[in-house]
């Protein structure tokens, strides 16, 4: 018959092991219920102490805007949304990691929604010390799948595959609205290819495909300097990518004023 350790290192051992799970799995919750963002899809406690995702009804953001026809400008205040969200999730510690079409929805209010915030992903960006600040996270996944979200937002392309041989990284959005023929997944904002061609071009091209660089030292450092450029050309600002054009400031101020003559129509 065997007999039980009676060695006291191995009991401190196994106090030490469960005490330090349990601090990691309460670190983790108290993450969880810590963001707390407009556009996040939050996580709340019920009644039994149990975490679940608040209820939400709502589409994902590319159905919703190719439901409602919404213009090129609306949509670029959805995607701002987005932003803010994400930017507010590495603030917290935190890289996202799946931003995509699916993960991306707008509720019945019309307010964006990131979802996709579980316990795997904070299991995954967690440090060795749960009681420590949460270290940066390294955000340039993030960007590069907000812009490829972005060239679908405005282009209406269903997707960026490279099977076909074309790298997106590289093709600028006005390019791609006129040269690719494939099936539209999205209806485009506008009432022509070469109009949306013609809005796109300048500044939302440089945007993009900066958020798109494959090198580091020409990608956005931040998601919020992503979403200071678009804010600027959506007032009809020189963005900080290209820097100031009177030509192209003059352009899209006319763009501005067509659009808002439009919608009053």
């Amino acid at each position: 018959m065997g007999r039980l350790s009676t060695d006291p290192r191995a009991h401190l051992e196994a106090r030490i092991q469960n005490r330090t799970e349990q601090n990691q799995a309460g670190a983790l919750r108290h993450r969880l219920l810590s963001l707390q963002h407009p556009n996040l899809r939050r996580w709340v406690e019920q009644e039994a102490g149990q975490l679940a995702l608040e209820n939400m009804s709502g589409v994902p953001m590319l159905e919703y805007c190719s439901r409602n026809r919404l213009w090129l400008q609306t949509r670029l205040a959805l995607f701002i949304e987005l932003c803010r969200a994400v930017d507010y999730c590495h603030h917290s510690g935190l890289a996202h990691g799946a931003i995509g079409k699916d993960n991306v929805w707008v509720d019945t209010c019309g307010q964006i929604k990131l979802q996709g915030i579980s316990w795997g992903l904070l299991r995954s960006a967690a440090d060795t010390s749960f009681l420590e600040p949460p270290a940066p996270p390294d955000c340039s996944q993030d960007i590069s799948a907000l812009g490829e979200l972005l060239y679908l937002l405005i282009t209406g392309l269903p997707s960026l595959d490279r099977s076909n041989g074309i790298d997106y990284r590289t093709l600028a959005p006005s390019r791609a609205v006129i040269a690719l023929t494939a099936p539209h997944l999205v209806s485009p904002p506008g009432p022509s290819r070469a109009t949306l061609a013609r809005r796109l071009r300048g500044n939302l091209d440089s945007i993009v495909l900066r958020a798109l660089s494959p090198d580091p030292r020409k990608q956005y450092p931040s998601v919020d300097e992503l979403r200071q450029d678009l804010e600027l050309h959506a007032a009809a600002l020189p963005i900080k990518t290209r820097g100031p054009s009177m030509i192209s400031l003059t352009h899209r101020t006319l763009e501005l004023d067509t659009d808002q003559a439009q919608k009053t129509i």
